[in-house]
């Protein structure tokens, strides 16, 4: 059924407000992803503070001229686009992305808009951004790198001072 001008008025405001609030837009193609499978990836996604819509191409586009960002979008999939409103940081949402569309041969990611530097970043950036550990883990890894030196100096000190006491 075709939407009535109004109605699209509505959905275009409502994505400018999407946008307004987003720090970055991740974009992928879910023809032919069971509907099961992607309520599940709503839910992952309202969890990091994310949140999957489907507007139409051509209303996507006049939502992001409206909030002054020159992005085609029309040109990104001939299939479905599902555009990701990314609220926190793009890593948080990149993973369980990537993830999704490992598991999902019909899935794909088409790439990304950071809006904070008005940057597209092409669907290998979003996936491998997708691929690195979760920021915790991360900082746990860097952490550990800084105190490795200190850990084995401590530990020659403490081989030295039972040996000069023996």
């Amino acid at each position: 059924m075709a939407k009535t001008k109004s109605q699209k008025q509505e959905i275009v405001s409502k994505a400018i407000g999407d946008i307004a609030d987003a720090k970055a837009l991740l974009f992928a193609d879910f023809s032919g992803t069971p509907v099961a499978d992607l309520s599940a990836l709503r839910n992952t996604l309202r969890t990091i503070r994310a949140k999957m819509g489907v507007v139409k191409k051509r209303l996507l586009d006049v939502a992001l001229k409206e909030r002054g960002i020159d992005l085609k979008v029309q040109g990104l999939a001939p299939g479905q686009l599902a555009t990701i409103f990314v609220k926190g940081d793009i890593s948080d949402a990149a993973g369980p992305l990537y993830r999704f569309s490992k598991e999902r041969e019909k899935f794909q990611i088409l790439g990304g808009f950071d809006l904070a530097k008005n940057e597209m970043l092409p669907a290998a950036a979003v996936e491998a951004i997708g691929q690195l550990p979760p920021r915790p883990i991360m900082l746990g890894q860097l952490l550990g790198t800084l105190v490795a030196p200190v850990r084995a100096f401590m530990y020659l000190i403490q081989e030295k001072s039972k040996r000069s006491s023996s």
